[in-house]
C-alpha cells in the first residue's frame, strides 16, 4: 500500500507541475514575444521484484520483474519557434523575422539580457528602451534618437537631419547556438552565462528586423487547452488511485479485527 501511495503521490506532483506550466502559457497567450514552455515526464528508478515461482515469460528481464516506482517531470524546455508578426504601425516597435534576439541592458545589474519582445520606445534622453526602461543595445550610436527614425532590416538606424537621412546607430541581433544554455529571467528576458557579445552577434542575412511590427506569442491556445484537459484527467486518475489504496487498506484493517 505504501508503494501505491508513493507512486500516486509522484504522479500528483508531476501533473501539478505540468498544470502550472500550461496555465502560465495560457496566461501569456497575448504577451509579445513570449516563448511557450514545455515539460516532459520520465520514470523514476525501477524496482526489481523477486520472481521466484513466476512462470517464464519473454517480458521478464535477466534482472527479474521490474516494477515502476513513480514519475517525475524533467527540466522545463522552451519552444523558440517564431510567432506571427503583427503590424503595429509604431516606428519604434520592432520584430525579428528569423532567428536571433534583441539585446537589452538591465538597468539594475548592467547585464546584457536577450529578448524577442520588440515593444520599444524612445525615451526623453533620446535612447531606445523597452517597456521596463532597459536600454536596447545599440552599437555606434552617434546622436539622440527621435520618433521619426527609420530602421532597416539589417539594423541600421537612420534619423532625418536637415532633410537628409543620417546613420545614427546599428541594432545587432544575437544568436545562441545552444538553446539549452538560455536561462529564463523575469518576464520575456533570457540570459547566458559568460555571454560574449561579439561571438554571439549575427553577421549573416538570414534574419531581418521589421520596423512597425511585433512578434506575437507562439502559444497555440487550442493545444494548451487540450493539454490542460488531459492533465486534469491524469491528475484525477492519480487521486482515485490514492483513494482506492486507502479503501483497500481500510478493508485489510477491518479483516484483522
Amino acid at each position: 500500500m505504501f508503494k501505491a501511495l508513493n507512486v500516486s503521490k509522484s504522479g500528483l506532483k508531476a501533473f501539478q507541475r505540468k498544470m502550472d506550466i500550461v496555465s502560465n502559457n495560457i496566461s501569456n497567450v497575448q504577451t509579445t514575444g513570449y516563448k511557450k514552455a514545455e515539460v516532459k515526464f520520465e520514470d523514476l528508478v525501477y524496482d526489481s521484484l523477486d520472481d521466484n515461482g513466476t512462470p517464464f515469460s519473454e517480458n521478464i528481464s535477466e534482472d527479474g520483474i521490474l516494477s515502476g516506482v513513480g514519475v517525475k517531470t524533467k527540466n522545463m524546455d522552451r519552444d523558440y519557434t517564431q510567432g506571427i508578426l503583427e503590424k503595429s504601425y509604431k516606428g519604434s516597435h520592432l520584430a525579428i523575422n528569423g532567428e536571433g534576439f534583441f539585446g537589452v541592458t538591465d538597468k539594475n545589474s548592467g547585464k546584457i539580457l536577450l529578448t524577442r519582445d520588440g515593444s520599444f520606445s524612445v525615451n526623453t534622453e533620446g535612447n531606445l528602451v523597452d517597456t521596463n526602461g532597459n536600454l536596447v543595445y545599440v552599437e555606434n550610436q552617434r546622436d539622440e534618437l527621435n520618433n521619426n527614425i527609420k530602421i532597416k532590416e539589417n539594423g541600421e538606424i537612420y534619423s532625418l537631419v536637415d532633410g537628409e537621412k543620417e546613420l545614427v546607430g546599428e541594432i545587432p541581433l544575437f544568436k545562441i547556438t545552444d538553446s539549452d544554455s538560455l536561462i529564463n529571467e523575469n518576464g520575456n528576458y533570457f540570459s547566458v552565462n559568460d555571454f560574449n557579445i561579439n561571438e554571439s552577434k549575427i553577421t549573416n542575412n538570414k534574419s531581418a528586423i521589421k520596423q512597425g511590427y511585433l512578434e506575437k506569442s507562439n502559444v497555440d491556445i487550442a493545444k494548451e487547452m487540450t493539454d490542460m484537459l488531459i492533465t486534469q484527467r491524469a491528475y484525477q486518475i492519480n487521486t482515485r488511485s490514492i483513494r482506492s489504496a486507502d479503501e483497500m487498506w481500510n478493508m485489510i484493517n477491518n479483516i484483522k479485527r
